[in-house]
């Protein structure tokens, strides 16, 4: 239930950005990239911590990982997002998908490696960032 609005957002991104280019792939662009900005700002990830389990936002959340310059992760993915979205068209995917996908892969490495915990609310992010850059370099 925390990702329904998030989700509603994307696909409503997703279905303006089609029909008004009619390519899926800047549909897909537009509505990872929307679903990742929403989520990245309003979804509360404490909400969604499973104890005993694998499954551990707290843990990940609560690490030293998930900061940088003592601001959280999320909001430089709400702005990486913004980013892409603003830059893709002017021919910059190349950088910027590349700069979010080895931050995806570094970011897994620490959640499974080191912390030994997933946060869904962080996997939901990676799988919007892998999305958006993929369909950034398709699309343009």
């Amino acid at each position: 239930m925390e990702y329904a609005v998030p989700l509603l957002v994307g696909v409503v991104a997703f279905a303006l950005a089609y029909s008004l280019s009619g390519s899926p792939y800047v549909g897909l662009l537009w509505g990872s990239g929307a679903f990742g900005i929403v989520t990245a700002i309003a979804v509360r990830p404490a909400a969604m911590c499973r104890r005993g389990s694998i499954i551990r936002c707290d843990i990940v959340l609560e690490s030293r990982y998930s900061r940088l310059f003592g601001v959280p992760l999320q909001y430089y993915a709400a702005l990486w997002f913004a980013l892409l979205l603003t830059l893709a068209p002017a021919g910059l995917a190349l950088p910027l998908a590349l700069v979010g996908v080895a931050a995806v892969v570094l970011l897994i490495v620490i959640e499974v490696a080191v912390l030994r915990a997933i946060c869904i609310y962080c996997t939901a992010l990676h799988v919007a960032i892998v999305a958006a850059s993929a369909a950034a370099l398709i699309a343009y």
